[in-house]
């Protein structure tokens, strides 16, 4: 499992989950107007308006449209996970951890290892992990990395880059 995560995947930049917050100014909005339609029924349906009140009336309305302009300007989106490429390779990070977090390393990666028998592995490692951390990368493998990841085992080993989205 090293030396196939690490065949594949040392050179590649990690990607980071992270939680994002939503912002939603619908409530404020809805509020706001609300406060601003009532106003103006109240111009409407009153029978004493007078210049005093006209003078509230509109100073009111400038101070609810301001109000209705600001959250309109603001950003609107919903919470959830973003990935990120952070500057630190999955080679830097295996260095730098202990088994615990190698295990967790690969498993945030989206490698996954089926083992078909004794000396029979397959390795899955979605393509996006690969493309993410690394621009322009294709899936590919050489004899040659099949012959070191299999090292001395007598394994057999396949490696398939899978197009799932286990690693967004």
């Amino acid at each position: 499992m090293e030396r196939a995560f690490l065949s594949q995947l040392r050179d590649v930049r990690m990607l980071e989950r992270e939680w994002v917050k939503g912002e939603d100014h619908t409530a404020e909005l809805v509020h706001v107007r609300r406060l601003r339609d009532s106003l103006e029924n109240d111009k409407r349906t009153s029978t004493d308006w007078d210049a005093e009140d006209e003078q509230r009336y509109q100073a009111s309305m400038r101070h609810y449209r301001r109000r209705i302009k600001a959250p309109r300007e603001l950003p609107q989106r919903a919470a959830g996970w973003q990935t990120r490429l952070t500057d630190r390779t999955y080679g830097q990070e295996w260095e730098d951890t202990d088994a615990e977090g190698r295990r967790r390393l690969m498993l945030n990666a989206g490698m996954t290892l089926h083992i078909a028998g004794r000396y029979t592995f397959a390795l899955s490692i979605p393509t996006a992990t690969m493309r993410a951390g690394y621009p322009g990368w294709e899936p590919h493998l050489s004899t040659d990395d099949l012959a070191y990841i299999a090292g001395n085992s007598g394994a057999t080993i396949d490696i398939e880059f899978a197009d799932d989205a286990a690693a967004s």
